[in-house]
């Protein structure tokens, strides 16, 4: 049996099921959605046999951890302020619409649509409970939003920088900020704080790897429209 979650957007019903084996594949019902959202094992099923089914490979996501006990003098890179905040939406908003052109989290149509990934990124921003806000001159330029997963697990649920002010620092100094509240807030010591990026996204790639983070459990998506 595999997990499977149901949303509904712009009057669009949507399916997104984690896929264990080929057998679920055909276990999925179909007839009640518009749009169906795999997220497989590139080990289970390769290109060819899902576009034989009549799905489109979306993207490749992987995994991501980084080991607190590693990570020391963070505080030299947080030279913006950065604060913790429930205000801000719209402007998080703004800066999320310009941030996933083509983020496969809120473009769910086979073909890229900004104004349908706009319904999904409302949504996503309105849910977000406190976050790191980086402000440059009082203006909001990022935002990173952490969950936890467990006493020493933070998850960054969603982050973001616009990128006119990409080259300030504000992503360093979110992510060190980001490390340093899920270390201070873990009485066990060690832990992690984790993530799941695309394997596209290669500016987002080298930042972990700055904090000498691992990438592993490679996640294939696919998408199909159901007529």
């Amino acid at each position: 049996m595999f997990n499977q979650k149901i949303y509904r957007y712009n009057d669009l019903n949507i399916l997104e099921c984690e896929i264990n084996s080929k057998e679920d594949i055909n276990n999925i019902e179909e007839k009640n959605f518009d749009i169906v959202k795999l997220l497989i094992s590139p080990e289970i099923c390769d290109i060819s046999e899902m576009e034989k089914n009549g799905y489109i490979f979306a993207d490749r996501t992987i995994d991501t951890s980084i080991p607190l006990s590693k990570q020391e003098g963070l505080e030299k890179f947080i030279r913006l302020p950065i604060i913790e905040t429930n205000d801000y939406k719209e402007e998080l908003y703004q800066i999320a619409t310009k941030s996933f052109p083509y983020d496969r989290r809120f473009h769910l149509k086979k073909k890229y649509n900004q104004d349908f990934a706009n319904i999904v990124i409302k949504e996503w921003i309105n849910q977000l409970d406190k976050t790191l806000v980086c402000l440059y001159k009082e203006i909001p330029i990022g935002f990173l939003s952490l969950k936890e997963i467990e006493e020493n697990k933070n998850f960054i649920y969603l982050a973001a920088v616009d990128e006119k002010y990409r080259n300030t620092g504000a992503a360093m100094a979110l992510y060190s900020k980001a490390i340093l509240n899920t270390k201070e807030s873990n009485s066990l010591g060690g832990g992690e704080l984790i993530g799941r990026i695309s394997s596209r996204n290669s500016a987002v790639m080298n930042l972990y790897s700055y904090f000498n983070a691992k990438f592993t459990n490679p996640i294939d998506i696919y998408i199909k429209e159901v007529t």
